[in-house]
Parts: structure tokens; C-alpha cells; sequence
């Protein structure tokens, strides 16, 4: 200890945490803000990625005909996600892109697949693995259906300044209108004096 009472770090040989409860100010902690903002930063991404996921069962309008889901399993929709798109309609691709890009604007990797055997009349199943996001219809009203449903699942990511991924738990989801058109009845009354 008594080299370093005559060099410059004199004061500092009892450490930071003396120099605070003695009241004094060190000037190295001018960058304390950006530091801490550093710190808080990297520990809300560690438990962010060390989370234990506990997802509420998704809420989905209508209610589906069949929704089950893992709580504790996260799926990532973002940049480096894998959509697969099983539709005889060759338009959906294009417009399950652009709507994605649009309104969540992530641009995920896009395969269509080999249709076999799908729900047909508006009907669709829509898979979410960690893997692959499935949407599968026999027409483009049931594709229009799988995403509004995926998209009501979807929880923006948090803790972000800027959104560029959507997060929701593993689910499958079968599905198909109770009729032909879904609509609603509004009435209106005129207030009469």
C-alpha cells in the first residue's frame, strides 16, 4: 500500500464504495448514465433469454373450433423465421409477405408447400413450432383467416427501443366459419327529442 499513496490512485486504494459513503464523487464515474443504461440494457436481455415463458392461452375472435398450446414454449417471428404456406392458391405467398412486412415489418424466410389434403371453405390450420410458422388452407380466404388469427396471437418483443421480432407461444389452431359470411349487426337509434 505505500507505493501507491504517492502515485495518483492515492485515493482510490479503499475502493469505489468507500469514496461514495464518505460523500465523495469519483471523476471516472462521469459515463455512470450511459454505463448503467449498458447494465440495465444487458441484464433485461439475459433474463429475457433465460425467461421461463409462461404464456396466457392466446385470444383468438372468434373462438377456433380446436386451439391447443404450450405455455412454456416461446416462438420467434422475425427475420431468421421460417413461414410455410400450404394454400392452392399461388397469390398467398405474396400476400401473407406483404402483409407481414407491413404490418409487423418482419420479412421471414417463405416456402410453400405441397398441398395433400386441407380445410377447405374458409377453413385453415395454422401450426407454430420454434421451427416453422405453418398456415395451411385450401383457398385464400382460409390463408386470410390462418393470419389474422397468428397475428392476434403475436406479443410484440419487449424490452426493445425498435420491434423486429413478434413472440408467441407453440399452438395449433384448426379452424373454419360457423358461415358462409362473418358479419355484424349494428343498430342505430336515433335519439328522438
Amino acid at each position: 500500500r505505500g507505493g501507491l499513496r504517492n502515485s495518483n490512485l492515492a485515493g482510490r486504494v479503499d475502493g469505489p464504495l468507500s469514496l461514495f459513503a464518505k460523500g465523495k464523487v469519483m471523476k471516472s464515474m462521469r459515463n455512470a448514465p450511459a454505463f448503467l443504461g449498458m447494465a440495465v440494457w444487458a441484464l433485461s436481455v439475459s433474463l429475457l433469454l433465460a425467461a421461463d415463458w409462461n404464456f396466457a392461452r392466446p385470444s383468438i375472435v372468434p373462438e377456433p373450433v380446436s386451439l391447443t398450446y404450450k405455455a412454456d414454449v416461446c416462438c420467434r417471428l422475425d427475420g431468421k423465421s421460417t413461414v410455410r404456406i400450404t394454400c392452392n392458391d399461388t397469390q398467398a405467398v405474396h400476400w401473407v409477405a406483404r402483409k407481414m412486412k407491413d404490418e409487423l415489418h418482419v420479412a421471414p424466410a417463405f416456402k410453400p408447400q405441397q398441398a395433400v389434403h386441407l380445410p377447405s371453405g374458409g377453413g385453415y390450420e395454422l401450426n407454430v413450432t420454434p421451427r416453422f410458422f405453418d398456415l395451411i388452407a385450401d383457398d385464400m380466404q382460409g390463408i386470410v383467416n390462418a393470419y389474422h388469427s397468428l397475428r392476434m396471437a403475436l406479443i410484440a418483443e419487449r424490452g426493445v427501443l425498435r420491434c423486429s421480432a413478434w413472440i408467441c407461444p407453440e399452438m395449433r389452431i384448426k379452424d373454419a366459419p360457423k358461415f358462409k359470411f362473418r358479419a355484424m349487426h349494428i343498430c342505430w337509434f336515433q335519439e328522438t327529442p
